[in-house]
């Protein structure tokens, strides 16, 4: 998926990348939030609770896109098509008037992180 959307021309970082090897869930959501990333992962046991917590202590993010772990491998493709056609003309700066407007939940911005798993 993220090379998909990196073809796309968003900006990916991914959960995998040797720089982020080893780093926890939370830091790698808090990282993804520092920098205005959209967080994909397929965790949603561990995710949904972290990010409940997240935003009842009153802490923005740009966003969660939670994939079931059933998703089948051709099925990456009309996601990418989906978020593609949600993020087509947003700039980051956009997004980030708009998440900062605390509508982040509205919308994608165009940078995301993908988590493992």
């Amino acid at each position: 998926m993220g090379e998909a959307l990196r073809e796309a021309g968003h900006d990916v970082k991914a959960a995998d990348h040797p720089e982020l090897e080893g780093w926890e869930d939370p830091d790698l959501f808090q990282l993804a939030a520092a920098e205005s990333r959209i967080f994909v992962t397929s965790n949603v046991k561990d995710f949904v609770p972290l990010v409940r917590v997240w935003v009842n202590s009153g802490r923005a993010h740009a966003g969660l896109i939670l994939l079931p772990r059933t998703l089948r491998h051709e099925q990456f493709g009309n996601i990418i098509l989906r978020v593609s056609a949600k993020l087509s003309g947003t700039t980051q700066e956009e997004w980030e008037t708009v998440q900062n407007g605390r509508e982040y939940w509205k919308d994608f911005g165009p940078r995301f992180l993908l988590g493992q798993g």
